[in-house]
């Protein structure tokens, strides 16, 4: 979800994500868009993102 919800052009499943290449990639663009969004972690720009789809999913 959260791949997908920062636009991430290369989805991969994290239960089975054996290349720490392909992690160190993902993190360097997270840090990227959590700088431009003004969070000051990964945990937290995880969380809005999450309660973001509670929020649209909720009914």
């Amino acid at each position: 979800m959260i791949q997908q919800v920062l636009k991430y052009e290369f989805l991969f499943n994290w239960t089975e994500l054996d290349n720490v290449e392909t992690y160190k990639l993902f993190i360097e663009f997270v840090k990227v868009r959590m700088s431009k969004e003004s969070f000051d972690s990964i945990a937290e720009l995880e969380l809005a993102i999450y309660n973001s789809w509670i929020n649209r999913n909720r009914k």
